[in-house]
């Protein structure tokens, strides 16, 4: 809890910080970019919990108008022989149907935050890149001016950087440490689904003869893979934006800034050599890599499992 307060701290000091209206267009281009995937997520996670428990409620419906038989109901994830329409069976479906979609709430809730996390340090991380650039970015007799000026504008430009990154980097290892052992459950997780999405697709010419399953079961490989490549696909985004930094860093005019400001210009580039990166578990960085040779161990299990069943 104490992380989460520190996170939204910083977040919140970040958005102070905004000083001009470019500034404020890219904190709201990412903010955007994360709204929209949360309801990618939210359309999947909703979309799929109705198709597990409208078919029972429809059976439901049907009963009371004497349109079914009470042996043809169903629950939207089965549990032993119940099949009468009695005071268990009604509990039993209210109670899946509540749990599902309280299920479904919480991973977005924790989806929502991961991704929001991420996306702050990617525009923290394109701000930085602004700041870097912003003297260059002027007229040559702007640029002459700045350099000419006096040594205290320099410093300023330098020092601001470096806090600038800091704090970006500081929240990347706080998400980091609220995240990573979660996130490397959520990899072998992640696994064990393609596992069965894959299972899933290779059987899918046998299960076309129920259309409703056939939509439920294609609605669901889509669905996961797709969040769970999410997970890695901003994991990569981040590393992009932190190296984009350290390539700026390295393309300065070195020879047009006091020697005072190449020193701290050195040692913040050799901290942005190493790229930030969200951890899994401390032994893999979230990556594009990573999610392929997830893929591909995934399809050799299932291909194994398919062959031997």
């Amino acid at each position: 809890m104490q992380q989460v307060r520190m996170l939204h701290s910083r977040m919140k000091f970040d958005y102070e910080q905004i000083s001009d209206k470019k500034e404020f267009t890219t904190v709201k281009k990412y903010a955007n970019q994360s709204k929209w995937c949360t309801l990618i997520i939210m359309f999947f996670l909703y979309f799929y919990g109705i198709l597990l428990t409208s078919p029972s409620i429809l059976n439901v419906i049907l009963y009371f108008f004497g349109l079914l038989e009470d042996t043809q109901l169903t629950l939207p994830i089965p549990i032993g022989h119940i099949l009468n329409a009695g005071f268990l069976y009604y509990a039993m479906l209210f109670y899946e149907s509540i749990v599902i979609f309280i299920v479904a709430t919480a991973a977005l809730a924790n989806y929502a935050t991961y991704i929001l996390l991420v996306q702050h340090a990617c525009s923290q991380f394109s701000i930085i890149k602004m700041k870097i650039n912003q003297p260059f970015e002027q007229n040559n007799s702007d640029i002459s001016a700045w350099y000419d000026s006096a040594p205290q504008d320099e410093y300023t430009w330098i020092v601001d950087i470096i806090k600038r990154y800091r704090r970006v980097t500081e929240l990347v290892d706080l998400t980091n440490s609220l995240i990573e052992n979660i996130y490397l459950v959520e990899m072998f997780l992640g696994l064990f689904l393609i596992i069965l999405d894959f299972l899933y697709l290779f059987q899918i010419t046998a299960l076309m003869q129920n259309k409703r399953e056939t939509l439920m079961y294609f609605i669901y490989v889509v669905g996961s893979i797709f969040i769970i490549y999410l997970n890695f696909y901003v994991g990569q985004r981040l590393l992009d934006h932190s190296s984009k930094v350290f390539q700026e860093l390295c393309n300065l005019p070195f020879y047009r800034i006091s020697t005072k400001t190449q020193k701290l210009l050195l040692v913040l580039i050799m901290r942005s050599a190493k790229p930030c990166a969200l951890s899994i578990g401390g032994m893999f960085v979230s990556s594009h890599e990573i999610f392929a040779s997830l893929m591909q161990k995934a399809f050799s299990y299932a291909m194994v499992c398919y062959t031997m069943h």
